[in-house]
């Protein structure tokens, strides 16, 4: 089964004056929105599931990479109410599949240990951005790629997918006891694509998908059996998502598409485009009433001299198939001002911002990655012309 864990490639031009974030409102019934603040600068990737809510305090919370400061990651907290940046340390540790439970006071995470192979429940401190204390036992994990997770906020338990064993986790977050973790078995082609707890009716929901095709499901956390309970429709995969519990309304959104599922009924209520493709990372304020995500985007002009020669310089690069199995194209269209006879400098990085391969070309390049596994990586390319910053995404076969 083909697992990808869709990130967001961001960008940064050519005087250094970054292209980043805007935390954003979104209205479901017609896909509009608005940003909620200034621009925040710098951020370079955006995992879709790595993101939680403190609804005590309208604080939306999200890793990313700071393409100002080595790649780091960084841990957000932003105040949606006064568009303030509370906190953005480095995370020296890689963390996964946030979740912040409203009634503890406490940001939740996976703490990936990759030398032995294991990930640890674990509490962060968002204002240092690091792990406080790790929770039950470890869990058998081979991936660096972040999986599908979701927040009993009734019962305090966090629940979350093990991409690589379709496992599903409920864990008590007081004791650390796995209170079950079924396999899921999908139908040939599917996987969850995303994980909501719903708190007013005590049930899991998740959109199951094989990349065209997507439905709403209820989930039995027990056994991992799993009910349709919409119509199919025609979605990618690899979104992210929030309910709406007073009018018990599923949220689903992919970078250009909004779509509202009415959990009772199962019908669409609104399958809207966005005028912005580059929207991630939804979360429901469900005492404000408030639906929030994050877009990336450009500086307001008056601080963006540089941006548009670096945006047309992206549209100009051409990488293809992508998703791919670990070979590629990179094409220049005729256009573009990188200059290809002197040599272009690519850089692929991990999600971690390590470099993991690295190639000088010269105009239509077949590049072979077959030693990277699969996952979201960002592509650098780089000359005396300036930088081009793309996403590339890498599957199994």
């Amino acid at each position: 089964m083909k697992k990808i864990i869709t990130l967001l490639a961001l960008s940064f031009c050519l005087n250094g004056k970054a292209q980043g974030e805007y935390v954003i409102e979104i209205n479901r019934t017609d896909g509009s929105y608005i940003n909620t603040g200034s621009h925040i600068a710098g951020i370079s990737l955006i995992a879709c599931n790595l993101r939680a809510y403190n609804e005590n305090e309208a604080i939306y919370i999200f890793l990313a990479q700071d393409s100002l400061n080595a790649w780091k990651n960084r841990l957000y907290s932003i105040d949606v109410s006064n568009d303030s940046i509370i906190n953005n340390p480095v995370c020296s540790k890689f963390l996964g599949e946030l979740e912040y439970s409203n009634s503890l006071n406490k940001l939740y995470g996976v703490l990936l240990d990759s030398t032995i192979n294991v990930k640890y429940l674990v509490t962060i401190d968002p204002v240092l951005g690091v792990p406080t204390t790790t929770i039950g036992s470890p869990i058998p994990y081979n991936s660096t790629n972040s999986g599908k997770s979701t927040f009993n906020q009734v019962s305090n338990q966090y629940i979350f997918l093990n991409i690589n064993s379709n496992n599903l986790y409920t864990i008590d977050v007081a004791t650390g006891n796995v209170i079950s973790n079924p396999s899921i078995v999908f139908a040939a082609g599917f996987e969850i694509t995303s994980l909501c707890y719903n708190d007013s009716t005590n049930s899991l929901f998740g959109v199951f998908s094989n990349g065209t095709t997507s439905y709403l499901a209820s989930i039995n956390q027990s056994t991992g059996a799993y009910t349709q309970v919409s119509t199919s429709i025609n979605l990618p995969n690899n979104g992210s998502s929030a309910i709406d519990l007073i009018n018990q309304q599923y949220l689903y959104l992919y970078p250009n598409t909004i779509v509202t599922f009415d959990i009772l009924t199962g019908n669409v209520i609104y399958n809207n485009n966005m005028t912005s493709n580059s929207t991630w990372s939804l979360k429901y304020d469900n005492i404000r009433h408030k639906l929030y995500s994050l877009r990336w985007g450009p500086p307001p002009c008056g601080d963006c001299a540089g941006i548009e020669q670096y945006a047309n310089n992206k549209e100009q690069v051409n990488i293809y198939p992508n998703p791919n199995n670990g070979s590629f194209v990179i094409e220049p269209i005729p256009s573009l001002t990188l200059p290809q006879g002197k040599g272009t400098l690519m850089q692929v990085y991990d999600v971690n911002g390590k470099l993991v391969l690295t190639q000088t070309i010269n105009g239509k390049t077949t590049i072979d990655a077959s030693s990277l596994n699969e996952g979201v990586y960002n592509i650098s390319l780089q000359s005396n012309e300036g930088v081009v910053n793309k996403r590339l995404v890498i599957v199994s076969n």
